[in-house]
């Protein structure tokens, strides 16, 4: 059930004993691990590249119960349109 918009939020905790949380951005690009997404252009500008998603997400946390806990999630980017009506085998 959602709650009225004037009502207080409630803080959950997921998981305790939190030491560090890290997250890295593959760029598809260079293929190098980045630490900020979108990475940042030289000049300061926004280009299209800036637009597009990472290759992958690499998620690291640190707890005392676990310890290091590393996971890699691989980001599809969508298909163009164009290449995918192409690949369609009955013509629709």
């Amino acid at each position: 059930m959602d709650r009225s918009p004037d009502s207080a939020p409630i803080a959950e905790p997921l998981l305790m004993g939190v030491e560090s949380l890290s997250l890295q951005y593959l760029d598809p690009d260079t293929d190098a691990w980045v630490a900020q997404w979108p990475p940042i252009s030289s000049d300061g500008s926004q280009t299209e590249a800036d637009i597009r998603l990472p290759q992958a997400i690499e998620f690291v946390i640190v707890t005392r119960q676990y310890g290091e806990v590393r996971r890699v999630f691989q980001i599809l980017a969508a298909e163009d349109s164009s290449s995918a009506d192409d690949d369609d085998d009955d013509g629709r």
